[in-house]
């Protein structure tokens, strides 16, 4: 085995809270304080933190899941019958086109429905106007009247609306509505969604054009249409997909004006834009810092405990040690003189060990500098697997053998007292106080 060891340190932990949970070393912490403030042992306290993080994660993410769905409702159902109205609309030679917006607030809930009742009213009017007449049959109408018409019968009805007032030929007319159809198979949307206000309306009036040349034209900007809206839906996806995972990392540290923006976004109802993504980096670098310290602090708590539990008397252990650096010694009582020093630097997250004698006592021999390195040393893997269970890595990067190197020999004033010592103080003290009396 070694005498002096270095080790560089790694929590290896989840630093961002959400569905992730908190990193191992957190929760030994919190196992910790938990099992002294209830006086249990160690194993069940940390069963229960486990357990109590486990049910929370899990209600973050249904609650999340839930959100985003039913946003992603109200947005689908916005689209239906934002298309049904425009296409009620668009065969109404004396129809006053309506602009209606979303709500803003992706879960204002009153003013939702306030906004589809809106839609409601003007389809009914728009549906009103809606007669069978010159170049409409009862079959075109109804197709217009369904709430989501197939889009092959959509576009035949669209073609025969206007058959009767086209100059061009039935054989152009098929034509026409056949490359309709196959351009409208390039477009990529999930199945029984309606087509994009725009994409429709240029398929509506590519088949309703007068002559060839504008049919060619809007054929053109159909295409060019259905290629940016792909586009379009590929950047929803990857904004949807980022938005989710900040909703996920930040969970109830977000603001509800970002949380409700965030949630628009990964539901597919808008695009995440600069001014919000940078907000949210922020925030999640806020949040990632603040989850570092605690996981630094946490790091102190577990070493301290750690070490209690395998039977060393420890000085207490600052929990900035793992933020600011410093040292910490413990020992055994059977070990008398002999200490281990350890020394934290947070700049490279590495620990060293070195056992360490009082310069002030009678100096030892090589024999007994050598055993005090082998007994620590043999004992060293058990704490290194002790920290690795409870979330706190050490990987040794230096390792020499006992005796390579003399004992380091220290200031007695460096060091902890031991209990023998303090032991022996308290007797001369009682001791004194009796002489008094």
């Amino acid at each position: 085995m070694s005498g002096p060891s270095t080790a560089v340190y790694d929590t290896a932990g989840d630093v961002l809270m959400g569905a992730s949970g908190l990193s191992a070393v957190i929760l030994a912490a919190r196992a910790i304080q938990e099992a002294h403030d209830m006086y249990v042992e160690y194993g069940e306290a940390h069963q229960r933190v486990i357990e109590r993080e486990a049910a929370r994660n899990e209600a973050i993410q249904q609650a999340q899941a839930a959100n985003q769905a039913h946003v992603g409702f109200l947005h689908q159902q916005a689209d239906r019958l934002q298309t049904r109205l425009s296409r009620l609309q668009s065969v109404l030679s004396d129809a006053t086109p309506e602009t209606l917006l979303p709500p803003a607030a992706a879960d204002d809930e009153q003013a939702w429905q306030a906004y589809f009742q809106q839609l409601d009213a003007a389809i009914q009017r728009a549906e009103s106007q809606l007669d069978v007449g010159e170049g409409m049959s009862a079959q075109t109408r109804a197709v217009l009247l369904a709430e989501q018409p197939d889009t092959a019968q959509l576009l035949i009805a669209y073609a025969q609306q206007r058959a009767l007032q086209t100059k061009l030929t039935a054989a152009e007319i098929a034509h026409y509505q056949a490359l309709s159809l196959h351009l409208l198979t390039r477009l990529e949307q999930p199945a029984g969604q309606a087509l994009p206000i725009r994409i429709e309306s240029l398929a509506r009036e590519m088949l309703r054009a007068h002559d060839v040349s504008r049919a060619d034209a809007l054929a053109s900007d159909l295409r060019l249409a259905i290629q940016r809206e792909n586009e379009h839906r590929h950047q929803q996806q990857a904004d949807a997909a980022e938005a989710t995972l900040l909703l996920t990392q930040l969970a109830d540290a977000l603001p509800e004006a970002l949380r409700a923006t965030l949630l628009q976004v990964a539901a597919g109802g808008a695009l995440l834009d600069d001014a919000t993504r940078t907000l949210a980096n922020e925030m999640r670098a806020a949040v990632k810092a603040a989850r570092q310290r605690e996981e630094q602090e946490a790091t102190a708590v577990v070493l301290e405990q750690s070490l209690r539990d395998l039977g060393y008397e420890v000085e207490d252990i600052a929990q900035t040690l793992f933020v600011s650096g410093g040292v910490v010694h413990f020992q055994k009582q059977s070990w008398e003189n002999y200490h281990v020093r350890m020394r934290v630097n947070p700049k490279d997250q590495t620990v060293n060990f070195n056992v360490v004698r009082p310069k002030e006592e009678a100096a030892a021999d090589k024999r007994q500098d050598y055993l005090a390195e082998d007994r620590w040393c043999s004992e060293f893997p058990t704490l290194l697997k002790t920290l690795a269970a409870r979330g706190v890595k050490l990987n040794v990067t230096r390792l020499l053998q006992a005796g390579d190197v003399p004992v380091q020999v220290v200031d007695a004033a460096t060091l902890p007292a031991t209990r023998q010592a303090e032991e022996q103080q308290q007797h001369r003290t009682v001791e004194a106080k009796q002489m008094k009396l």
